[in-house]
């Protein structure tokens, strides 16, 4: 008889744990984690890349799920249409890969951030290609 009123002492004393556990961390039983908002981005956005003192005016329309960027890039003048993929955080900060093909095959990167207001995507251009290494920037506006 004591062997099992000890058993079903140490089995409300798991349950009591696993049951205070579930109510501190969340989940069903606790307060939900707090809604994480990402800057909105998707839509047109028109504005230029700036490389060695050029500037290249260009277009990009972005398609955006929470933090997943895919983005279409258009510059006319040097017939560049590329689409790329990236992310964007939710303090601003984003990061864009696409490939292109110009004089040869290459990489670039857009590394920058977004204004408070979404309304300004900016940064640093990283490029690579048979010709060498580029870095530029971008900004682009809607």
């Amino acid at each position: 008889m004591i062997r099992n009123a000890g058993r079903s002492t140490v089995a409300l004393v798991i349950a009591a744990a696993l049951g205070g556990c579930s109510s501190v961390g969340g989940g069903a039983a606790g307060t939900p984690e707090p809604s994480v908002s990402y800057p909105e981005l998707r839509g047109a956005w028109m504005g230029a890349l700036q490389i060695e003192g050029q500037g290249y005016n260009g277009m990009l329309e972005v398609m955006q799920m929470g933090p997943d960027l895919r983005m279409r890039v258009e510059i006319p003048t040097i017939g560049l249409t590329t689409n790329g993929m990236g992310t964007v955080l939710p303090d601003g900060t984003l990061r864009v890969s696409f490939r292109y093909e110009l004089e040869c095959p290459g990489d670039a990167e857009f590394v920058g951030e977004v204004s408070a207001d979404d309304t300004v995507m900016q940064g640093t251009l990283l490029a690579s290609d048979c010709t060498g290494d580029l870095r530029g920037t971008f900004r682009f506006s809607r």
